[in-house]
């Protein structure tokens, strides 16, 4: 009740300086109840949000959680008049996401299971199932369906490993979040959060590189799953999200609000404001 009402005030607002104020996700929308980004932007810039192509909207978002989506005739006939975000983002399994990783920053995490010596990653193609396995190569054949890489861990103190999650909003980075996890279940969810400037964590160089991959990824609204390899200092992308849902592990509620409010701000600069003027 309490973000439902927040978001009407800020409708309110929106509509009486004339800003947009509408978004169009199509072929369907977030659900309300979850903390898909896109709804916590929402409710801050007090946008409404529709599946119903018959509306009138500013925008429009290519929304389908999956790691392959087909082409979009409708996002596409509408790209012609207005900004339509992530129409082109409509693969990010890991194979794709490796093959852009070897086109942007020149590596990747692929290996040959069956001739690697070692430790390494076992996962699905697809996105977001959590169920990846270490195992010690080299292994007697592939698995169909499964992706295989070498194993990465990010900056070690102590027992504690660091990966980051990182927002893109266009050519915007606005923060990044830093998850840590034990180093004896590297594959588990983070323990705890905190929020930092990406400069403190990145060279403006990676911040381009990373931009420049959600651009050959054609993500326009995103998150990305990086590790800094802690053997050889690079950045390793390993996931790929077009449907974000922040987890605020450990992260105090003055910077919650603070995230929401750079996120917001960045989606309604780079997507919403130019259509106003």
């Amino acid at each position: 009740m309490a973000r439902a009402a927040q978001r009407r005030r800020q409708r309110s607002l929106r509509l009486a300086r004339g800003a947009p104020d509408t978004l169009l996700m199509h072929p369907c929308r977030a659900h309300v109840e979850e903390d898909y980004t896109v709804n916590l932007i929402a409710c801050r810039l007090g946008l409404q949000l529709t599946s119903d192509p018959r509306a009138r909207f500013s925008a429009a978002l290519h929304w389908l959680d999956a790691t392959r989506r087909p082409p979009n005739p409708l996002l596409e006939q509408l790209a012609a008049s207005l900004p339509v975000i992530n129409l082109r983002a409509n693969d990010i399994s890991k194979t794709r996401v490796d093959a852009v990783m070897q086109e942007v920053f020149g590596y990747g995490l692929a290996v040959d299971p069956c001739t690697m010596v070692g430790p390494l990653l076992e996962k699905s193609d697809l996105n977001a199932l959590h169920d990846g396995r270490i195992l010690a190569g080299p292994l007697p054949r592939r698995r169909e369906g499964r992706v295989y890489q070498m194993l990465v861990r990010g900056r070690r103190d102590g027992d504690v490993i660091e990966e980051l999650r990182v927002p893109v909003l266009g050519k915007r980075v606005p923060f990044v979040y830093l998850k840590y996890k034990r180093m004896r279940d590297p594959l588990a969810l983070s323990t705890r959060g905190t929020i930092t400037e990406p400069a403190s964590v990145c060279a403006p160089s990676e911040i381009d590189a990373l931009v420049a991959f959600a651009r050959a990824m054609g993500i326009d609204f995103g998150e990305f799953d990086v590790i800094r390899h802690h053997v050889d200092g690079r950045l390793y992308v390993l996931d790929a999200n077009t449907t974000p849902a922040v987890r605020f592990v450990g992260v105090s509620a003055a910077d919650r609000r603070a995230t929401i409010d750079r996120l917001a701000e960045a989606f309604d600069d780079v997507f919403l404001r130019p259509r106003s003027t």
